[in-house]
């Protein structure tokens, strides 16, 4: 951490959906814009990206600064190497300064697999933290392209954001019918309209809930999106996608939580498709402790300075594939019986 150590942390979204949906089209809308000055871009993918006139043209794993600011690479692999060599870069003086990182990923991509090489410990001695998932959604074809692509799913299940492009080409029901399909797949996500690719940039950057420089406001922010819709409710979808919260009143062990993330993620890792929320740990109980994971990889928990709101109770968010509350419930509760 020493060589980045007068660098400020930088956060780190992703920008995903599936093939067509509009991903490409806002992020040029996105690059217009001043306040996207300072940005780091990395593009996952090559033949679908219409932006080569702002890249120059570009071609294999070139980097190029963009007249707007930002830093722009493509990469056909690795994106972890990709943010390293960002921070090499820059510590080197090669490109200018940036203060965050925006992941453009494949239309086919597993945004689980992607979040889990972001928060590894891979970037470890690297001044990121993960974000925001943006999930961009045709709403001229989406309903029936779901059934036909089971990879849309995960993109959509695990989205903080979900952008619903192409509103121009539908009539208004269809739209609202998309958003109702949404709401009953991902009940937490915020979902946002946009025509001709314009979105609001603060829903790609701003889920202040992992930035270890964040203000308690910020924090708070955060946690209320996080927390607000339907929180003791379950929401489930025909195609196994649930979505529930855990709460505990008492706070727990330090170990009755780690034995319990260890056993969900070993045995059920796969169908973990995101956990996240707030832990009320004994012996620390001003303090909560913020947990993320994806799949059986859990991100270095962080203690907040004090809790962001009235409520101090342990709430954790469960996305998962054919897991159902009751087991995970289930499954807390025997941990918790075991170290009485």
């Amino acid at each position: 951490m020493a060589l980045f150590e007068r660098r400020r942390w930088k956060p780190v979204s992703v920008l995903t959906g599936f093939l067509g949906s509009g991903k490409t089209t806002i992020l040029q809308e996105l690059l217009k814009r001043p306040e996207m000055a300072g940005t780091a871009l990395i593009i996952n993918e090559f033949g679908e990206v219409s932006v080569d006139h702002l890249l120059l043209e570009t071609s294999e794993e070139k980097m190029v600064v963009l007249a707007n600011g930002c830093v722009c690479c493509s990469v056909r692999g690795d994106l972890v190497q990709a943010i390293r060599s960002l921070f090499q870069r820059m510590h080197t003086d090669q490109i200018p300064p940036f203060q965050r990182i925006l992941l453009e990923t494949t239309g086919l991509a597993d945004p689980g697999a992607i979040v889990r090489s972001l928060i590894g410990p891979a970037l470890s001695n690297y001044p990121v933290y993960f974000d925001t998932i943006a999930t961009t959604v045709d709403a001229s074809n989406a309903l029936v392209a779901i059934k036909n692509n089971p990879q849309m799913i995960p993109q959509i299940a695990v989205a903080d954001t979900l952008l619903v492009t192409k509103i121009d080409l539908c009539e208004s029901d269809r739209i609202e019918e998309l958003e109702s399909d949404l709401r009953a797949r991902n009940p937490r996500a915020r979902i946002q309209r946009s025509e001709q690719g314009v979105v609001d940039t603060g829903l790609l950057f701003g889920q202040k809930l992992l930035d270890p420089t964040a203000k308690v406001a910020e924090t708070r922010e955060a946690v209320q999106r996080l927390l607000s819709s339907q929180a003791e409710s379950s929401a489930t979808h025909n195609d196994g996608i649930m979505s529930f919260v855990i709460s505990r009143d008492e706070p727990m062990s330090f170990a009755v939580f780690d034995a319990f993330m260890r056993a969900l993620c070993g045995y059920r890792g796969e169908d973990l498709l995101r956990v996240k929320g707030l832990v009320k740990l004994r012996g620390s109980e001003k303090r909560p402790l913020v947990v993320h994971g994806v799949q059986a990889l859990m991100h270095p928990p962080i203690k907040l300075r004090k809790w962001p709101s009235s409520d101090q109770r342990t709430q954790l968010v469960f996305i998962t594939k054919n897991i159902l509350r009751e087991d995970v419930d289930r499954l807390l509760r025997g941990i918790e019986g075991s170290f009485r």
